[in-house]
């Protein structure tokens, strides 16, 4: 787990790879003393008393058992660790005593008879096969009567072979890793009380810890993740997610947004933050990876942006038309006077007037006059250009620019505007009836120094259309 590497080597107790070491070095001197006596057995006294000087100089409690499950040797070490003097075990079968409270096979036994993974599984919760030892098995289990309190041992079973490769017994040692799942035990304490969701990783990218708030997340039990490697990245997310993991690794704090599918298929918005645990030799020993589910706040943050726009839309927007309001036309338009201004671009300026629009109010109602406004202001939105301006100046008045529009041109699109607006047809209770407009015209000259200047002439040019009689387009 994450906590064991870190915490062991400031102990200053065995890692699990020193443990390996050890029996392997183990075997290898019994598998030597083997070597000098070509005939001998576990059985053989001078066998015995080699390996005897072997195990009992080491300070790892280990015990030897014969291809017949008697224990040969026990050393002191294993002594003081379980409380079982030598002379309790040492030729019987009864290696178990130390450690279960009825008969049952130590992991050992099972290493002498070629016990299979199902096999020891029948007996060990947390167990693997070794990668360091050949045919040795390692687990890890507590023992609640030893020392009082109970004590939680790694251990590893290595067997013994003769010269034709048959197994003629097994070393099995361990080591006390109590103060060790003790301070795990505190430090996933630490986890579950933090509510985001906490992922740790090994330096192969496995699993060792996740969080209840993990767990709850993303719908993964701990059972289904320990010891894997989990596939949750969208696609999308791969290279953002593999290069946060590389400054991870190292050695920088990364805190990052990014997405993560649940067991269901459900994607959420995550936030990130990771860290690198590494013992005093600067090894990396884990990943912590926290994770935010903030899903619902990117859901509120898109909400309020809509309403933003909303607001903003209403702000500027003529409710009745859906044309800019007055505010944002002259907003906009002051904007491109003075960008035409500064590059001398053409610029050109429309004042609509819907002709006695008083008398349809009056003669039809408002309702109807409403309808004329609106599909008025429809059809000139539809007919001008997407970079060009139009608004609802007041009433049944509005005003458009035509950017970069020459005299000649402006004029040629007002016309059309006339002819286009003449022909659209208002629904009555009465019958059909249709309207027409009056347009004037002004382009933006070298004496003009503000809008204003523009549209009092386009106005004054509207004034001049109705004078002359209305339905007309006039040039300033």
């Amino acid at each position: 787990m994450l906590f064991i590497s870190a915490n062991l080597t400031r102990e200053g107790v065995m890692t699990k790879t020193s443990v390996f070491q050890k029996a392997s070095q183990m075997a290898d001197q019994v598998e030597c003393v083997k070597n000098k006596n070509k005939d001998a057995d576990l059985l053989d006294t001078d066998f015995n008393m080699a390996l005897s000087q072997v195990i009992s100089g080491m300070a790892i409690p280990t015990f030897v058992i014969d291809r017949h499950h008697i224990v040969r040797f026990w050393n002191k070490a294993c002594e003081n660790l379980t409380g079982i003097p030598s002379t309790d075990v040492i030729g019987t079968k009864n290696a178990w005593i130390a450690f279960y409270p009825k008969k049952r096979p130590v992991l050992a036994d099972l290493v002498v008879q070629h016990s299979d993974r199902d096999s020891v599984a029948g007996f060990y919760d947390h167990f693997k096969r070794s990668t360091l030892v050949e045919y040795a098995f390692e687990a890890q289990a507590f023992f609640p009567k030893m020392g009082g309190k109970g004590k939680w041992l790694y251990f590893i079973a290595t067997p013994l072979k003769n010269d034709n490769g048959e197994t003629i017994g097994a070393i099995e040692t361990f080591q006390d890793i109590t103060k060790r799942k003790q301070t795990e035990e505190h430090h996933l304490q630490i986890l579950e009380a933090i509510p985001d969701p906490v992922i740790v990783y090994d330096p192969e990218h496995r699993i060792v810890v996740i969080n209840d708030a993990f767990q709850d997340t993303y719908g993964w039990t701990r059972d289904e993740l320990i010891g894997s490697k989990i596939d949750f990245v969208p696609d999308k997310e791969i290279e953002k997610t593999r290069q946060a993991w590389q400054r991870t690794i190292n050695g920088e704090k990364i805190v990052f947004e990014t997405r993560r599918n649940t067991k269901a298929g459900k994607i959420l918005d995550i936030q990130i933050k990771t860290a690198i645990l590494k013992d005093p030799d600067g090894n990396h020993t884990a990943s912590i990876i926290i994770h935010r589910d903030v899903t619902a706040l990117k859901q509120a943050e898109k909400e309020r942006d809509r309403l933003i726009l909303k607001l903003d839309k209403l702000a500027s927007t003529d409710s009745l038309t859906g044309a800019d309001n007055r505010r944002q036309f002259f907003k906009k338009a002051k904007q491109e006077f003075a960008r035409s201004k500064r590059y001398e671009h053409p610029f050109t300026v429309l004042m609509i007037d819907i002709d006695h629009f008083k008398a349809i109010n009056d003669n039809f109602g408002h309702q109807i006059g409403d309808d004329t406004l609106k599909q008025m202001a429809e059809k000139c939105i539809a007919l001008l250009r997407e970079n060009d301006l139009f608004g609802r100046i007041g009433g049944e008045e509005f005003a458009a620019v035509l950017v970069a529009t020459d005299p000649a041109k402006a004029a040629k699109i007002a016309e059309r505007l006339r002819q286009e607006l003449e022909k659209i047809n208002i629904r009555t209770p009465q019958g059909l009836i249709c309207f027409t407009v009056s347009i004037g015209v002004a382009c933006l000259t070298k004496s003009d120094k503000n809008l204003e200047a523009i549209i009092k002439r386009a106005d004054d040019a509207l004034y001049q259309a109705k004078k002359n009689g209305r339905n007309q387009v006039k040039c300033a």
